[in-house]
C-alpha cells in the first residue's frame, strides 16, 4: 500500500503543475516529489513510522475479528496490517511540512494522506500567543468515504479575540450519487 498508493497520492497532491495533462508531464512532476523525500535513516523510523495489526472491532455496524483470528492466519503471525509513515518532501514549497502516510487493511479508519503545515510562529490576531494555535491540515481520504476535508484556526465573530477551529469538509458521495450532482 506504501508504495503505490499512498505515494501517488503524496505526488497527486504535492507535485508541481505539469505543463500539460499527458501522461509524461504529470509523471515528471511526480518523480520530482518522489526525489525530493527525504528517506528515514533507521534512527527516525522508529520516531517517524509505527506499524502493528488490526484487532476485534466493529466495520459498518458489524463485529470483525483480529487479524489473527482471520482463517488462514497464523496465530502468532508478525504481518503487518497497518503503518503510518510522517515524511518531509525537502523542496521550497514543502520546507517544514509533514505528510503523513497511513493506509490500513482490516481498520475502519479507511485510507488516506493527512497533510499538516507548519504551525504558525506569527499570529496576526493581536495578543494570541502562537503555540495554542494547532497546524492546519488537509486531509484527502479516499476508502471508505473519498473526499477532502481542511481544518484550521479562524477568529470567532464577536468583539472578543477567540480563535476557533475551522473544518471544511467534501465527501463525494454526498454531493454525488449514481452520477448526479446534488447541492446540500
Amino acid at each position: 500500500m506504501v508504495p503505490n498508493h499512498i505515494f501517488q497520492l503524496i505526488t497527486l497532491m504535492s507535485m508541481e503543475p505539469p505543463i500539460s495533462f499527458d501522461a509524461d508531464s504529470v509523471h515528471d512532476e511526480q518523480t520530482k516529489i518522489l526525489r525530493a523525500i527525504q528517506p528515514l535513516n533507521p534512527e527516525q523510523v522508529l520516531t517517524h513510522a509505527v506499524r502493528g495489526q488490526y484487532g476485534d472491532g466493529m466495520i459498518d455496524g458489524k463485529f470483525a475479528p483480529a487479524y489473527r483470528s482471520e482463517p488462514n492466519v497464523a496465530k502468532d503471525s508478525h504481518t503487518e496490517t497497518f503503518v503510518a509513515v510522517a515524511l518531509h518532501i525537502d523542496n521550497w514549497r514543502w520546507a517544514s511540512v509533514r505528510f503523513t502516510c497511513a493506509p490500513a487493511n482490516g481498520c475502519d479508519a479507511g485510507h488516506g494522506n493527512r497533510c499538516a503545515f507548519q504551525a504558525a510562529t506569527v499570529c496576526s490576531i493581536s495578543q494570541t500567543p502562537v503555540e495554542h494555535i494547532p497546524s492546519n491540515e488537509l486531509v484527502i481520504s479516499i476508502q471508505p468515504n473519498e473526499g477532502i476535508s481542511l481544518s484550521f484556526e479562524a477568529k470567532v465573530p464577536g468583539p472578543v479575540v477567540r480563535l476557533g477551529a475551522v473544518d471544511m469538509n467534501f465527501e463525494y458521495g454526498r454531493l454525488f450519487w449514481n452520477g448526479t450532482l446534488y447541492r446540500l
